[in-house]
């Protein structure tokens, strides 16, 4: 083993002398020339600068970007704020019936003058209503319902379903609509349970009237209802008192300087008849069923502007051939007497 060792020792040598003989034999290299040295250099600075480059290209970038997108945050969150503090001002419904001059203020941003509202108008969300001695407005509202305002009195309209009352009287009309109504005011909130109500707004007091339906009023999480037939009263002190009142009459007269037309054209007695004794308060009856069957088959035409919802059944009824009795509240309809 030990004789294989030297023997490798030995070939080794052998090469490296044979190496070293023919590096002598050769001589030395020649010199490099300079202009093959500066081509060199300038292949390999731009291999260097490729290869760098993207990096350094990628921290500057990282180092841009990171003010930029803080800047476009800042910016982000001052137009949300600023767009916030604007309301979204969407229409609700438009005037159908003016008395009066009713004076409208805050139809445009940032807008705080006051005019006289126009007849067929279309309201805004975010505006206020004034009524004068002598006026009243009937308002349509997008998505079902109407609104009616009395004489010297203040109405803050929100939104298309959430109202402000400061002062005065407002009658709300429910009917044929999917959301309620919040009637927003110093005392408490009044919400409808699908129904026909008015309330009225004095100085420390409040009164809810009841036609139709269920009203609540809501102060400091006490609820407090009114049903159909009664009124119902409430101090600032939160002190409530109820009682039963006619859903007709001389109390309700006032609606009826602002109520809304009945388009007769094409439609039948009965929606005729079932529309005027729902305006007016009054119970419908029949005075047998043949007039009934009649009512349901008979159709309107011609027009009704400008007569009132207590004027109209002495115009159609007697052209139907009919007549009517009112008694109590109770409207029925029957043969029209020959003399």
């Amino acid at each position: 083993m030990k004789k294989e060792e030297e023997d490798t020792l030995s070939k080794q040598d052998s090469q490296n002398e044979v190496v070293s003989f023919l590096l002598r034999l050769a001589g030395a290299r020649p010199a490099i020339p300079n202009d093959a040295k500066e081509r060199v250099q300038e292949v390999v600075h731009a291999r260097w600068q490729q290869s760098v480059r993207p990096r350094m290209y990628k921290r500057r970038l990282i180092a841009f970007a990171a003010p930029v997108a803080a800047l476009f945050c800042l910016y982000v969150l001052a137009m949300h704020l600023i767009v916030s503090e604007i309301p979204n001002s969407v229409p609700l419904g438009f005037v159908e019936n003016l008395n009066g001059s009713v004076l409208i203020s805050g139809d445009q941003k940032n807008d705080s003058t006051t005019r006289p509202l126009a007849n067929g108008e279309t309201l805004m969300s975010s505006v206020k209503l004034e009524t004068g001695n002598s006026s009243r407005l009937l308002f349509h509202v997008l998505g079902g319902g109407t609104l009616r305002l009395d004489v010297n009195s203040r109405l803050y309209l929100k939104s298309e379903s959430s109202l402000v009352l400061d002062r005065g009287r407002v009658y709300i009309d429910s009917q044929k609509r999917d959301n309620h109504f919040v009637l927003l005011t110093e005392i408490g909130a009044v919400r409808d349970i699908g129904t026909q109500f008015e309330v009225r707004l004095s100085p420390g007091t409040i009164r809810i009237r009841v036609r139709e339906g269920l009203v609540r009023l809501d102060r400091s999480l006490v609820c407090n209802s009114a049903v159909e037939g009664t009124e119902l009263s409430m101090d600032r002190r939160g002190k409530t008192s109820v009682r039963n009142i006619p859903k007709y009459g001389p109390q309700w007269d006032w609606l009826s300087e602002v109520a809304p037309t009945f388009h007769m054209e094409g439609q039948t007695l009965m929606e005729f008849l079932k529309w005027v004794t729902r305006e007016n308060g009054w119970t419908l009856k029949m005075e047998n069923p043949k007039i009934q069957q009649t009512a349901f088959k008979t159709v309107l035409h011609g027009s009704l502007s400008g007569i009132s919802p207590q004027e109209t059944p002495d115009v159609v009824l007697p052209v139907c051939g009919l007549s009517y009795t009112l008694v109590e509240g109770v409207f029925t309809v029957t043969s029209q007497k020959t003399e």
